[in-house]
């Protein structure tokens, strides 16, 4: 039998991301970053491949981080190379 791992890819890290200068959104990122980490720790056995602390500001398109083209290409090279396979050129 077949045995498959998931692999998870998180968002960004909305602590780094989103500007945090009303309390409305230092909220929101603190509740962002409990989901995500409920999420984590709900799933016990998965392959994790956590993309939080590689997304910078500059990699988003907006102020919730909708990533633009480097954020995704950040992520996709970190499960490149955390799946050991090989990148494509």
């Amino acid at each position: 039998m077949l045995r498959i791992e998931p692999v998870i890819v998180t968002g960004a890290d909305p602590t780094k991301v989103i500007s945090t200068e009303s309390s409305f959104w230092k909220r929101y990122c603190n509740q962002k970053s409990q989901l995500q980490q409920m999420l984590l720790d709900s799933l016990p056995g998965v392959v994790v491949i956590d993309s939080r602390d590689i997304i910078n500001k500059s990699d988003c398109g907006d102020f919730l981080c909708h990533m633009k083209a480097s954020g995704q290409k950040k992520v996709a090279d970190l499960v490149i190379l955390e799946m050991g396979l090989k990148k494509i050129k």
